[in-house]
């Protein structure tokens, strides 16, 4: 398995539910991302995640990307991306989950592991699909992401 492969893996398998209260509509989910680099290996951007009702299509292969995502994968920067997500209407509930604390806007290095809590109504049609997207470092191009929702 290649270095490229481990890391995918990581940040797939690391996203879990905690907490669905079942009498309230409200579900506390905490996403974690992993980064399964080994020592002196590559390092991870802060993550953004959205929550919406599949409607948010973050990239196609063989496509351009946005704007937003261009960004996340040149720079590691996500206001574009914020914004072309609240502007789809898919969903309200997104987020930038950064390295671990006291790191609040640096890299998340190998190794490092760091959560994120978000509140969502279990119920709403907004809540039922997840994206994500990371920048892999170095690299100005080189970005981890769900394209299909």
């Amino acid at each position: 398995m290649t270095r490229f492969n481990r890391l995918m893996v990581g940040v797939f398998a690391s996203t879990s539910v905690f907490a669905l209260a079942p009498a309230v509509h409200a579900a506390t989910l905490r996403v974690t991302v992993d980064n399964l680099a080994p020592e002196n290996g590559t390092a991870l951007t802060p993550a953004w995640v959205g929550f919406h009702d599949g409607g948010f299509d973050l990239y196609n292969r063989g496509e351009p990307v946005t704007e937003g995502v261009e960004r996340l994968a040149e720079d590691g920067i996500v206001d574009a991306l914020n914004a072309e997500f609240l502007d789809s209407g898919a969903g309200t509930v997104q987020g930038f989950i950064t390295g671990p604390a006291g790191n609040t806007a640096g890299p998340i290095d190998p190794g490092e592991t760091t959560s994120f809590e978000f509140s969502l109504d279990a119920n709403a049609a907004s809540s039922l699909y997840f994206s994500f997207a990371v920048m892999n470092l170095p690299s100005n191009v080189f970005f981890i992401a769900i394209g299909d929702p």
